[in-house]
Parts: C-alpha cells; sequence; structure tokens
C-alpha cells in the first residue's frame, strides 16, 4: 500500500473512531454493540486484539447492557440517577470503541491508545455531558413527559450513526453528523423555548 492510500486509510479510521465514540455519548452500549454484530457478521474487520468484540459472549453481554440501559432511561427518575454514572461510562466505552476502529489501521498502539483517549473518550464525555442537561432541561420544562421520546431519539440516532461510522464512507459520515447536529441544535431551541414559557 503506497503512503496516499496508507494516510487515507488512518484519517478514514479516526474520522469513524470519532463518531462511533460521538455515539457513544447518546447511548453507551449501542456503538459496542452495532460493531460487535457487524465483526461477527463479517461486514467489517477489526485488528487481532480486538477480535473478541466479534464473540458471542461479547454479544450477548452488550445486547444485555443495552437492553437495560434503554429500558432504565423510559423512567425520568431513574434516568436523572444514571446520568451521574453515564458520563465515565461513555468515556470509557468512546475510548475503547475508538481503539477497535482503529485497530485495523496502521497505528502503533501507542499513538492509537492516545488518539482514542484524547478524540474518542473526550467526544463522548462532550456529548454524553449534553444530552445529560438537554434531558434534564426536558424534563423540568415538560415535567418529565420527554423522557420517553428523547430515550427514543437517543437510541435511534446512536444505532442509525454507528452503522453509517461503520459501514459508510467518510464523506458520508460528515455529511450525516452534520444533518444530526442541525436537528439537536432544533431540538434544544425548542425545549428552552418551552421553558421560558412556562417561566413567563
Amino acid at each position: 500500500m503506497d503512503p496516499v492510500q496508507t494516510t487515507f486509510l488512518v484519517l478514514s479510521c479516526i474520522i469513524i473512531a470519532v463518531a462511533l465514540s460521538a455515539c457513544c455519548g447518546f447511548k453507551v452500549f449501542v456503538p459496542p454493540l452495532i460493531i460487535s454484530i457487524f465483526c461477527k457478521a463479517g461486514l467489517i474487520s477489526l485488528g487481532e486484539s480486538f477480535q473478541w468484540m466479534g464473540s458471542w459472549a461479547a454479544l450477548a453481554v452488550l445486547g444485555l447492557a443495552t437492553i437495560v440501559e434503554i429500558i432504565a432511561y423510559f423512567f425520568p427518575v431513574v434516568n436523572n440517577a444514571l446520568d451521574t454514572i453515564k458520563i465515565p461510562l461513555a468515556v470509557i466505552a468512546g475510548t475503547l470503541t475508538a481503539s477497535a476502529a482503529m485497530s485495523s489501521a496502521e497505528i502503533s498502539p501507542l499513538i492509537r491508545w492516545a488518539l482514542a483517549v484524547i478524540c474518542g473518550g473526550g467526544t463522548a464525555a462532550a456529548v454524553s455531558t449534553g444530552m445529560a442537561a438537554l434531558r434534564a432541561a426536558g424534563n423540568v420544562a415538560t415535567g418529565g413527559a420527554s423522557s420517553v421520546p428523547q430515550n427514543c431519539l437517543e437510541a435511534a440516532i446512536s444505532s442509525l450513526l454507528s452503522a453509517i461510522a461503520a459501514l459508510a464512507t467518510p464523506i458520508v459520515l460528515c455529511l450525516v453528523l452534520i444533518l444530526v447536529t442541525v436537528l439537536l441544535v432544533s431540538l434544544v431551541k425548542r425545549i428552552r423555548h418551552q421553558r421560558s414559557a412556562q417561566e413567563s
């Protein structure tokens, strides 16, 4: 492989890694589950050190964790408590997922894990913090009524973006990320407007 192709592959892996990490900010266990399913189905290839993610055991554990996480967030009281531990979990999951996404590229383990911690963990923490603030504002503005639709929206975004990130080209991925960002900003503005209307 020539240097240009190698550089493109590395940059593609980094973009995909950051995108998957961002998805961990929406739902912690969905991106690792998507990677596990795709790896098991042979749709993506991971480095030797991450082949365990394609095992039946990993698939079962991640599947169960995903179901528990999604169900728990249907209850406002429970999701407020979970938000206190979700951010650290998102950082761990984002770091692990980012490293897994870059494991097939020709990157030294030291650089790969450094990028995973900085880009992956940082991105997951930022998204998770933002969604926690949005969830809290929504619960206050709607009396907890926004908990169910927001939980469904987060699960859908995390699943869709994770699938796209794992299979699509970086250009398509960037376009989808821009679209999702615009939609989330619109949602935040709407919740703030409803909250201001109630306070006045």
